[in-house]
């Protein structure tokens, strides 16, 4: 008897159809909540983010252009002006769509071993609308810091909570060392500069913390302007076998009433800075 090939044909595409549909009905691989921690519409000057790792707690605030970190330290509050690309990159993060797996739920028998509550938490993420009553926009706890396996996100209801494991896109952003978000540049707070352009590309290192300022002798300083008048003078101290250095920022007559307190508030922290570094300045600033 002659088979119609095109009837064979057929009932092949019939049965790899049928195959695709019962591999797919019985594979294990797990289905994905896609959630964003943050409503898109939102936008950077209406919010403050708070990372805190413990009793340490560091905030990010966005004003006029610029971002800024702030950081308890004993009795005083360092403020720093913020490295923008990473301020912006975590917020974003924090928009994006991350495919989130759940792998225990809380209440269930068998998931004592995935709890949270009996392992230490890393890091708390919250966004707080930056208006009125503060309300708490967007919360992220992570446990269980893991590089090839991503963090443990909980989520938290008024029935239940979930355990749920996300990849690691936000592992660069878990750091509450103010000295990690600080913008390195000596001229952070200077656009479009007028004066010592050739200056702006040095930069300081991490942030140091003095119960009191401390009394040292001034050894140089170099100023820039930008064009609506704000000035930057950065003053620089021996210190150790290096230098330190802090900035005393004049604003410009457009500046806020509140930039004009973030800026005079940044003026009170000092920076490391190698003595390399320093003759170069000090070399170029003519």
């Amino acid at each position: 008897m002659k088979i119609n090939r095109s009837y064979v044909l057929f009932i092949i595409s019939v049965f790899l159809f049928a195959f695709s549909l019962i591999s797919r009905f019985f594979s294990s691989e797990p289905s994905a909540l896609e959630k964003s921690f943050l409503d898109t519409s939102i936008l950077k000057n209406q919010i403050i983010i708070e990372l805190s790792h413990g009793s340490k707690k560091l905030t990010l605030e966005f004003t006029d252009g610029f971002w800024f970190a702030r950081q308890k330290a004993g009795k005083k509050t360092l403020t720093v002006t913020a490295d923008t690309n990473k301020a912006e990159g975590l917020l974003s993060e924090i928009k994006n769509t991350h495919n989130l797996y759940k792998i225990s739920d809380i209440n269930s028998t068998n998931s004592s071993d995935l709890n949270p509550s009996s392992s230490e938490k890393s890091y708390t993420l919250t966004v707080i609308q930056n208006s009125g009553d503060k309300k708490i926009l967007s919360e992220i706890n992570f446990y269980g810091i893991s590089p090839s396996t991503g963090f443990i996100y909980l989520s938290e209801d008024s029935d239940h909570s979930v355990v749920y494991e996300t990849k690691n896109s936000f592992s660069s952003y878990l750091n509450d060392d103010i000295s990690a978000w600080a913008d390195g540049s000596i001229f952070a707070e200077i656009k479009n500069a007028e004066t010592s352009q050739n200056l702006i590309k040095y930069r300081h290192s991490n942030v140091i913390s003095f119960s009191e300022n401390p009394v040292l002798p001034e050894s140089f300083r170099v100023s820039s302007k930008d064009h609506n008048g704000r000035v930057v003078q950065v003053v620089f101290y021996p210190f150790e076998e290096d230098y330190i250095c802090r900035k005393i920022i004049t604003p410009s007559a457009s500046d806020s009433q509140k930039l004009k307190e973030l800026f005079r508030e940044c003026g009170d922290v000092y920076y490391e800075i190698s003595a390399w570094s320093f003759m170069q300045i000090k070399a170029n600033a003519n």
